[in-house]
Parts: structure tokens; sequence; C-alpha cells
């Protein structure tokens, strides 16, 4: 009968250590899981704002670039035009009587 209770005492004993190291892995794992998602979510946030930030900059480069063009395209016409005045006034210079 001491023997019984002795391997009923040491069952009792593992069975109790395996729970507790069950619930002490539940906690691990629900602690590493809690953890990841957190990192997640902060790396897709991070992400987000990188994804904002590069948006703003192409469309800032976007608008400097056609303002850029549209300043080249009004200084061609307008080297043009004083090309032309240029050339009309020599013209007009070179028929002139003395």
């Amino acid at each position: 009968m001491a023997l019984t209770d002795i391997l009923a005492a040491i069952t009792l004993e593992a069975d109790r250590k395996i729970e507790e190291a069950r619930k002490t892995h539940q906690k691990d794992i629900s602690a590493m899981r809690e953890d990841s998602e957190r990192t997640i979510a902060k790396r897709r946030q991070e992400v987000s704002v990188e994804k904002q930030r590069k948006m703003k900059q192409l469309t800032s480069k976007a608008e400097s670039h056609a303002t850029a063009l549209k300043r080249n395209a009004l200084l061609r016409k307008k080297k043009e035009l004083l090309d032309a005045v240029y050339e009309n006034v020599t013209k007009d210079l070179c028929n002139l009587d003395d």
C-alpha cells in the first residue's frame, strides 16, 4: 500500500509539473504571438508612412518637372520672338538710306 501511495504521489506530482509546463509554454507562445503581431503592425505602419512619403516626393518631382517644362517652353517662345524681332530690326537697319 505504501508503494501504491508513493506511485500515486509521484504520478500526481508529474501530472502537476506537466500541466504547469503546458501553461508556461502556452503563456510563452501567446507572448511571442502578441509580440509578433505588434512587430508586424508596427512594420506595416512604417511601410505605409514610407509609401506616403514617397508618393509625396514623386508628386513634388512631377510638379517641379512640369513647371520646368512649362518655363522652358515659354523661354523658347520668347527666344523665337526676340530672334524674329532682332531679324526684322536688322533688316530695317540695313534698308535705311544713309
